[in-house]
């Protein structure tokens, strides 16, 4: 499907931002929200241009970390769940789509559609909690043979520790959020992809078969 992405693109904090209009062209419909803008940053790069920042950690719906603001409404219209739980197949062809930083006092943003999250993280490094209910878990004893056993997750502030230096390196251009794969390797290379990733010498390694 053909897509019109109108992004907000924002240098630092204390720049002035501004909407930007981005094409994105043959999206897979089983996509999910952010490989749709992994795509569309990897043209970006390939023409030249600066990729689109945005953050983003397990991609599973656990973290919370893919906080999006689409189409006026945080990571989506549909409730519960987060932005890179969204499908490109919710969307139809030809359709125009607005993406936005979460927008609070609380979170600043620090490049595109990246935000500062240590308020955040804060509230939950201390064993914060908010007053509204999100449910429980059901009693398993209450259900024959163990039927509703689950595995239940929530938000995991993995980057915490390393919050300053992240956000120097974002703003010098050092790193690029919006970038997953920063490394490419022939097939026959995947050892050296797989240690690239653990000496951090790679977000993420791409092989390529030919």
């Amino acid at each position: 499907m053909n897509l019109t992405l109108k992004v907000w693109r924002q240098e630092g904090p204390t720049e002035t931002g501004h909407i930007e209009t981005h094409e994105a062209k043959d999206i897979p419909a089983e996509a999910s929200f952010l490989e749709m803008l992994d795509i569309v940053n990897e043209r970006i790069i390939i023409d030249g241009g600066e990729p689109i920042q945005f953050d983003h950690d397990c991609r599973e719906g656990i973290c919370g970390a893919c906080s999006l603001t689409i189409n006026g409404v945080p990571h989506s219209k549909d409730t519960g769940i987060t932005t890179c739980q969204v499908h490109m197949r919710r969307y139809r062809d030809g359709d125009t789509i607005w993406i936005e930083p979460f927008r609070a006092r609380a979170f600043p943003i620090v490049k595109d559609l990246v935000v500062d999250r240590t308020a955040f993280d804060r509230i939950i490094g201390s064993g914060g909690y908010i007053s509204v209910r999100t449910g429980s878990a059901p009693d398993a004893n209450a259900t024959p043979f163990w039927t509703n056993v689950g595995l239940r997750g929530g938000i995991a502030s993995v980057t915490t520790y390393d919050r300053n230096v992240l956000l120097d390196a974002v703003l010098k251009g050092d790193i690029h959020p919006g970038r997953v794969f920063t490394k490419r390797f022939k097939l026959d290379d995947v050892q050296k992809a797989y240690e690239a990733m653990d000496q951090r010498e790679a977000i993420k390694s791409l092989l390529i078969i030919e």
